[in-house]
């Protein structure tokens, strides 16, 4: 599920990326409030596709309980914008936790905390 994560990211697949999270997903960031639910996420990664071309690197590691109806994974992520427009480029790094919540056959991003700081208005 997170090597197809950031396949998607790295393709500007948004259709790809939204068939990854749950209807409540809730992404939490330190640059703004909580972007809850499906929509509200589709609408930001597709301002992020459109404005930036993206070239990342992703190590991660998920861990499984027994009952395999929950997971976590810890990212740590270097992630460089270009922005399609002015070729201005914007380095970022830093760590995540997700929860992954196994439904619908597979496993999807229900929650993520990103440590990841925005240096750009989106």
């Amino acid at each position: 599920m997170v090597n197809r994560f950031t396949e998607a990211i790295g393709d500007k697949d948004l259709s790809a990326l939204m068939g990854l999270m749950t209807d409540d997903v809730v992404l939490l960031t330190p640059s703004g409030d909580p972007i809850i639910g499906r929509d509200a996420v589709e609408a930001l990664c597709g301002r992020i596709f459109n404005k930036f071309d993206i070239r990342k690197h992703i190590d991660f590691a998920v861990k499984t309980p027994d009952e395999r109806t929950t997971a976590s994974v810890y990212l740590f992520a270097f992630v460089a914008l270009t922005d399609a427009d002015v070729g201005t480029v914007v380095e970022m790094r830093g760590s995540a936790v997700g929860v992954l919540r196994y439904e619908d056959g597979g496993w999807k991003m229900a929650r993520m905390l990103s440590l990841v700081t925005w240096p750009v208005e989106l």
